[in-house]
């Protein structure tokens, strides 16, 4: 009997064809978005543009491909143990950040041995120590002091992240609790003694700090008594500008002012850093327009040809051939900056 193997393969055909016609037709969801496919490429393995933060979750696909490396037969302390193995490696080949992720995959493991965990704490604070991590280090030291409170490795190393933090008297606690396990540990004793040094230093340095303040306190109540004889009020705090001027006393009791010549019409001005009391804004302004400012295309800014008036108070005159002493008696200047508008004459 000879089989008719066309007409059987069009009969197969036929059947499959109805039976896929036959299936749910349902639309596919799991699929990206235009709204949504840059966050969740971002999370396939092979299209990152930034390594994982070992602190959050890791991304389905990743956590799959990491599990791959281990057998799935293995007991929790064996993965504990290669993760940390991985870690080590990754450590000696001065792969700081993946040795984080390495010992932070082992501490997810979540395995119940204590030794193991403060190990794997002591190792992630020394990944993050040479990252430049410290806090972060020291958190781990201290978690993996709460596994092992005598746990030299983690002893070692918070005290290193306190003196990098600026903490040493908290530098020597923790060199203290170190020595009370190991009186002669050499490392413990150079850094408990790094840490006295810098201590005293922080010490001296804020001598010398609260030295400074009282002396500028002291400076400020002289020129609030020179204000007050002279009828000028400065309401607020006396203002040090980013060049570091600031009204101050010379020696003999003159106030200094500084002060900032406006043009607005041009966008432009001009700081006089230190201008006697006594001396008139015109003196000053002969001065800075004795020659036309490069930005003065037209020449209209000449000494001559100008206005002065008050910042807050346009349609107020002032008389430049008066002192700034004379011209702001019972005027508020603030900051104690005085600021003029130089307008040229119409």
């Amino acid at each position: 009997m000879i089989m008719d193997t066309d007409g059987l393969a069009q009969k197969l055909d036929q059947e499959l064809d109805e039976f896929v016609n036959s299936l749910e037709k349902t639309p596919y969801t799991g699929g990206w978005t235009e709204e949504n496919w840059e966050e969740d490429i971002e999370q396939h393995p092979f299209f990152m543009s930034k390594p994982v933060d070992p602190s959050t979750e890791l991304p389905a696909a990743i956590e799959g491909l990491r599990q791959l490396k281990w057998d799935e037969d293995m007991t929790p302390e064996e993965r504990v143990q290669n993760y940390r193995e991985e870690g080590n490696e990754f450590f000696a080949r001065k792969k700081y950040r993946d040795a984080v992720t390495a010992y932070t995959d082992g501490l997810r493991q979540k395995c119940p041995d204590k030794a193991t965990n403060a190990t794997l704490y002591s190792n992630r604070a020394a990944a993050h120590f040479r990252l430049g991590n410290y806090r972060s280090s020291l958190k781990d030291c201290v978690a993996a002091r709460k596994m092992q409170s005598e746990h030299m490795k983690a002893i070692l190393k918070g005290a290193e992240c306190l003196i990098a933090l600026e903490m040493p008297q908290e530098a020597i606690q923790w060199c203290e609790t170190g020595l009370w396990i190991d009186g002669k540990h050499p490392k413990l004793l150079e850094l408990r003694k790094t840490a006295e040094k810098r201590r005293s230093e922080l010490q001296r340095e804020n001598r010398v700090k609260e030295q400074r303040k009282r002396k500028e306190q002291q400076d400020e109540d002289l020129i609030r008594d020179a204000l007050k004889l002279r009828n000028i009020q400065v309401p607020d705090e006396i203002v040090r500008l980013p060049t570091g001027d600031h009204l101050h006393l010379d020696s003999n009791g003159v106030l200094l002012w500084p002060v900032v010549l406006l043009y607005p019409e041009s966008g432009q001005s001009d700081l006089l850093q230190a201008v006697v009391e006594t001396e008139s804004l015109k003196t000053q302004i002969d001065h800075v327009l004795a020659e036309p400012p490069p930005w003065d295309e037209h020449k209209r800014y000449r000494p001559d040809r100008v206005n002065v008036f008050y910042e807050d108070d346009e349609d107020v005159p002032l008389d430049p051939t008066r002192s700034i002493k004379e011209l702001f008696a019972g005027k508020k200047v603030l900051g104690g900056v005085v600021k003029v508008l130089v307008v040229p004459k119409k």
